[in-house]
């Protein structure tokens, strides 16, 4: 997915307060991206993007949270907060508060879930891979993902990120029963 809007503010502020933002910017000793060879490192930032959607339809968001370290070492756990925005005109109305230049309109109302990596890198970036199903409620999504959840933390990978349409059930129950029909089709021939 490209064109994704960074900003140095969280679309919600509050939300910062406890934070600990001073390893803004840190990298790990090894820059492995999970695909490619660029990823970025969310903490301490916002990251969003608009995209157009079918209403009625399913999807699913995927993406990879990275960190590195030891177990033993929680500064290194990748965190994030995925706050995702549904509706109409949301490109219009949304963008200004995703490039940190005015507040989140009042009437917009997010949905808030939070990822986290566990996993150990140690001197190479630890992958994991998440998925946030949905079902599209209006034409458009806003998703913001917002590193540095943990107050301890000073790395958080980002990459990786795409949208898929979900299949319908109707569909794969319409090829399963096509490909049904052939073999007894052939069946029948054979016998």
């Amino acid at each position: 997915m490209n064109g994704w809007i960074q900003s140095s503010q969280y679309v919600y502020p509050e939300w910062k307060n406890t934070w600990n933002t001073a390893g803004h910017g840190a990298s790990p000793p090894a820059t492995n991206a999970q695909d490619g060879t660029h990823s970025i490192n969310v903490h301490g930032r916002a990251v969003s993007q608009v995209v157009d959607v079918i209403p009625g339809l399913s999807y699913e968001l995927k993406f990879h949270v990275g960190s590195y370290g030891s177990s033993q070492d929680v500064t290194y756990w990748g965190g994030l907060d995925l706050v995702v925005f549904q509706g109409s005109l949301l490109r219009e109305n949304l963008t200004p508060a995703l490039m940190g230049t005015s507040p989140v309109p009042g009437s917009l109302n997010p949905i808030f879930d939070r990822f986290t990596n566990f996993e150990p890198g140690g001197e190479r970036i630890a992958w994991k891979e998440f998925t946030y199903p949905f079902l599209a409620t209006g034409d458009q999504v806003a998703f913001v993902f917002q590193g540095g959840v943990y107050s301890f933390s000073i790395y958080t990978g980002l990459d990786a990120v795409s949208l898929l349409q979900v299949p319908e059930p109707s569909s794969l129950a319409l090829v399963a029963t096509g490909i049904l029909a052939c073999g007894l089709f052939r069946w029948r021939q054979q016998g």
